[in-house]
């Protein structure tokens, strides 16, 4: 509020108000003052506290009577979401051409239609930074065709469609290398 405003405001309230009332706008508005300078000083807002901002929310709260929601609330946080497995390994290989051959009970890895240029690479939560270089160069091993058996065994851990084999009892077929 101008100086201006200020003043002009104070005139009429002195014609209306007895002294007592006057003291009382009075502190009313060096409290809005303070509150909104507070409030609206964008340096003040980085740095304010937790129990500043409840501080100033309640003063706010008793001079405007307006009770506001926690959804009314500003929220300076950061949220993100993290892709991550249910078992919280990444999916990692061929991804299937169609669900279609699951319910055909394949007695081997063999017997199932594998997408011949589809692979994933996905699902590491917060582990990518450590594990997606060593586990993308099994993966690209695979893609050109010289993986070893130890990048075998990794990728068919790591396998975008295990839960579904694990169903067709093909997931412990692929650790015991008897497909």
């Amino acid at each position: 509020m101008d100086s201006e405003s200020a003043l002009e405001f104070m005139k009429e309230a002195t014609k209306l108000a007895t002294s007592a009332e006057l003291e009382n706008i009075g502190q009313k508005l060096e409290e809005k003052s303070d509150l909104f300078n507070s409030i609206l000083n964008p340096e003040d807002i980085s740095t304010m506290s937790e129990d500043d901002f409840k501080k100033n929310l309640k003063a706010y709260q008793r001079l405007t009577g307006n009770q506001l929601n926690q959804k009314c609330l500003p929220n300076n946080g950061w949220v993100g979401w993290r892709a991550i497995s249910p078992d919280r390994n990444p999916y990692v290989g061929q991804v299937l051409n169609t669900s279609k051959e699951l319910t055909k009970n394949p007695k081997s890895l063999n017997d199932l239609n594998w997408h011949p240029n589809l692979f994933v690479n996905t699902g590491y939560g917060s582990r990518g930074y450590t594990l997606a270089p060593f586990v993308s160069k099994c993966l690209a091993s695979k893609i050109d065709a010289s993986q070893t058996a130890e990048e075998e065994d990794i990728l068919n851990y790591l396998n975008p469609c295990r839960g579904s084999l694990k169903k067709l009892g093909l997931r412990k077929k692929i650790f015991l290398n008897s497909i």
